[in-house]
């Protein structure tokens, strides 16, 4: 099938005909989404509305600060109103930056009040984070028509001492800009109807006639397309610190060291550098060519790096789908908004495509049962995964059991077990992990390193919190719901028996072995997340499903499988609505009856980009879940077909606007590059810095745009003084402001760290 691939069918005029239609209709649809944007960018700057000033200010817990107010006091509730003359049936908007967030959850409430005048639906609730640092959040409320004289805006906090509120912003909205923005938004409603119509017609169409193979210059330019627009969206982002910290220091010094010899020490970094899995940091380790820019280039390797999941994809939905369905599957999957892990330097960005080649590599050892080559191939891309995330092991495991499973169901067990050709896999992909791992890991790795007691206890720790169990289930399962319950239902069917099913066994046998890797990868990112996080986070940890996004261009393919009929296959009819009604009946209990959407830990950052769009309203959900029955309760055929790529292309747009709102308001979103600023200054005057950090938060905001290693770190969780003098061979010191220097000068100072040059 593979050589089919390569084959360029020219469509007939027929066929040819309807490909205007869908670029006009791209066109259009790119064009109002521009618009759209812009119009956004335009409402939001303030310089182009006249603000609004508070004829009072009342407080009850704050303190005035600078620009700002600050919450003190040990009260449970801090209270900070502004009285305002507003106009009757008016719009609003208001603004205000959180500037420290103190090291606990919190909620942030905003509501208008006046005599007579208190409408619960002008609320509007913000959660704060742990360690959250200059995040800007913004809303708009309409006043009505029977508005008082003076009306107080009104800023609740329920969090203990230490937030920081700043950059109080109210400003009128002509109704000028509300129509146009209404209109903007249904024309791009308008364009986005008549590019799925499009679209559907466009691929029922291949499915009619000789089906028409995409030529590998349009997937190439499709890749490097993608590849610019997830560049152009990075760069927009802030940095999001954690993890990236410990890459980018590890791949900076590769870099300097001219490789394994450069991998920093764990006194260097604060951090474990025992890490098997090391293959990331040399791929970003050529970005510090370039100096204080190198997280530019970590980004370009990035979107290179993920949007070449769209060739596997594509492989992969070829053994389901026509060429220009798999063609719209192999896009969707690299417009997942957890792809949005390519703005930041972590080992994700690499997983997505090495995971999606190993899954395709196991489809084609599947299609070879007997043959040598195929396991031994699969085996290189387990090598190599593993060598970017352990947890790529779900994979291997994944093919093992479907191979066996197949063995049962096709009665050829003896001949699984006396040639046992499926061994050659395991044994090949160990070997490429050590022969990697030997050659890029630091000397001190030994085993699985850092990693190796990270899994124990997760057996105890579940047991003795089935409540927290429970709710961690059912968010994973909220995560699935849409659009993937449609997936797995039409997977779980296809497994079983049809009358008159046309479906060749083959097929039945990559469906098992994708549905068993989607279910391993969900698996072994709950384990992990309990084993190292058991009960500091809100339960029995986060919802991370960044851990197994790489496993959801798997259920894209079978989102498009026929679902079965009651006439062929009662079994399969009510195993399709059972899988279904659990799936989404999770959600709804979680979501609407539960409220656990609203932890801090659902959608935290990066840790579950698909769960952030629950953040705007609960009613999105039930939108998506009716338009999901609906699809199930219709037949095969083009309406079909134009709901599915409907709903796939309203949850896209949703849930990466979701993304992005949360991921623009990171922790890192006004940081102050102190790493940059001391880069430049030791550009004038050269000498080795130093880092004294009172706090982990602190020595990553303050080091993490400094393009090289430091000469020393130290670590004085309290604060405190540090002589310079006694801080290796350093010539200058970049500290956090509960840090004193003595024996230097003080050469720069930005509110949240200092440069010292040593006396």
């Amino acid at each position: 099938m593979e050589d089919k691939l390569n084959q360029r069918i020219e469509p007939s005029g027929r066929r040819g005909a309807r490909l205007p239609a869908v670029a006009w209709a791209a066109a259009a649809t790119l064009l109002a989404l521009l618009l759209v944007w812009w119009w956004g960018v335009f409402q939001a700057d303030p310089r182009h509305a006249p603000q609004l000033q508070a004829e009072s200010v009342q407080m009850d817990g704050f303190r005035v600060e600078g620009k700002g107010f600050r919450a003190v006091g040990d009260q449970p509730s801090h209270s900070l109103a502004g009285q305002f003359r507003l106009r009757a049936d008016k719009r609003y908007s208001f603004a205000f930056s959180v500037d420290t967030a103190p090291g606990a959850p919190a909620a942030v409430v905003v509501d208008l009040f006046g005599p007579g005048y208190d409408n619960p639906a002008q609320e509007r609730t913000f959660a704060t984070q742990p360690g959250q640092t200059s995040v800007h959040w913004s809303d708009t409320m309409d006043v009505g028509h029977d508005v008082p004289d003076v009306v107080s805006l009104r800023i609740f906090y329920d969090g203990p001492p230490g937030l920081l509120l700043s950059d109080i912003r109210v400003v009128e909205v002509p109704t000028w800009r509300i129509w146009v923005g209404h209109l903007l938004m249904a024309l791009l409603i308008a364009a986005a109807v008549a590019l799925i119509a499009a679209v559907a017609d466009w691929t029922r169409k291949d499915d009619t006639v000789a089906p028409a193979y995409v030529p590998w210059s349009l997937l190439v330019a499709l890749w490097l397309g993608a590849a610019l627009v997830r560049f152009v969206a990075a760069q927009l982002l802030p940095y999001w610190s954690g993890d990236e910290y410990v890459y980018k220091m590890i791949a900076s010094g590769i870099w300097a060291g001219g490789g394994r010899s450069g991998i920093p020490l764990p006194d260097q970094i604060q951090h474990a550098t025992n890490l098997p899995n090391m293959l990331y940091p040399y791929l970003i380790a050529p970005s510090f060519m370039i100096g204080d820019s190198f997280y530019t280039g970590v980004r370009l390797i990035n979107a290179l790096i993920v949007a070449s999941g769209l060739f596997p994809t594509y492989l992969m939905a070829r053994r389901f789908l026509n060429g220009r369905l798999s063609l719209v599957v192999a896009v969707a999957a690299i417009a997942l908004p957890g792809v949005f892990i390519s703005a930041y330097a972590v080992t994700e960005v690499l997983y997505f495509p090495l995971y999606l080649w190993a899954c395709w590599a196991g489809v084609r050892c599947l299609e070879r049962p007997g043959s040598i080559a195929p396991p031994i191939f699969f085996g290189v891309w387990i090598g190599l995964m593993l060598n970017v995330r352990l947890n790529g092991i779900t994979v291997l495991m994944a093919a093992l059991m479907t191979w066996g499973l197949v063995a049962l169901r096709d009665g050829t067990l003896r001949q699984f077990l006396t040639r046992p050709t499926w061994l050659l896999a395991p044994l090949s992909s160990y070997l490429v992990f050590k022969l990697v791992t030997v050659n890029l890991s630091a000397p001190t790795t030994d085993g699985l390193g850092m990693y190796g007691n990270r899994l124990g206890g997760w057996q105890h720790t579940i047991m003795s919190d089935l409540h927290g169990a429970a709710g961690l289930l059912l968010g994973h399962l909220t995560i699935l719901s849409i659009p993937f319950s449609l997936a797995l239902a039409a997977g779980v069917a296809l497994l079983l028996p049809w009358r008159n099913q046309r479906t060749p066994s083959q097929v039945r046998t990559t469906t098992l072995f994708l549905l068993i890797a989607t279910a391993g990868a969900i698996g072994m990112a709950i384990v992990f997340t309990i084993g190292i996080s058991p009960s500091d986070l809100g339960g029995l940890g986060r919802w991370h499903s960044r851990y197994y996004f790489s496993s959801f261009p798997l259920l894209l393919i079978l989102l498009f499988v026929p679902r079965p009929q009651r006439e062929q296959s009662a079994m399969a009819w009510y195993a399709y609505w059972g899988v279904l009604a659990s799936v989404l009946g999770a959600a709804l209990l979680f979501v609407m009856v539960l409220k656990l959407h609203s932890s801090p830990w659902f959608g935290a950052t990066v840790d579950s980009m698909e769960a952030q769009w629950y953040r705007f309203t609960r009613w999105w959900l039930a939108g998506f879940v009716v338009l999901v029955l609906a699809i199930a309760a219709v037949r095969d055929g083009w309406f079909r077909r134009t709901l599915q790529l409907g709903l796939l292309a309203t949850w896209l747009m949703v849930a990466n606007a979701g993304t992005w709102h949360e991921l623009s308001r990171s922790p890192g979103a006004s940081d102050s590059r102190c790493g940059a600023l001391a880069n430049e200054m030791v550009a004038h005057d050269p000498g080795g810095i130093a880092v004294v950090a009172s706090g982990r938060r602190e020595l990553v905001d303050n080091v993490f745009f400094l393009p090289y290693l430091p000469v020393a770190m130290r670590m004085l969780p309290e604060g405190g003084v540090v002589d310079g003098r006694t801080l290796a061979s350093a010539r200058y010191v970049l500290a956090d402001e509960r840090i004193q220097v003595t024996h230097a000068t003080r050469l720069l100072g930005t509110g949240t760290c200092s440069i010292y040059k040593v006396d």
